[in-house]
């Protein structure tokens, strides 16, 4: 979870650590070691970054290698955003 994106997730994004590595060495503080956690840093990137919600979870699902499901809720938006096997809904 950010200040901007809260996030439940059930999968394995494999390529996580070098995800979080790129995120640490732009300034993301980390609370947790899960696969999560860097989800919801790759898409707060994408938000600051200019990014809608539907934009933001292509792009990380683009970036996250792996099985992924997961049910999102952005800060000021009331969609609830979900996205699995590599397709935002």
């Amino acid at each position: 979870m950010t200040s901007r994106v809260a996030i439940v997730h059930n999968g394995i994004i494999e390529n996580f650590r070098d995800l979080r590595l790129d995120l640490e060495a732009h300034g993301a503080i980390f609370e947790s070691e899960t696969d999560t956690e860097v989800v919801a840093h790759l898409l707060d990137r994408e938000l600051k970054a200019g990014a809608e919600p539907a934009a933001a979870v292509k792009a990380v699902l683009i970036a996250a290698s792996g099985r992924v499901r997961s049910a999102i809720l952005f800060s000021g938006h009331e969609d609830l955003r979900s996205a699995h096997g590599g397709a935002a809904r």
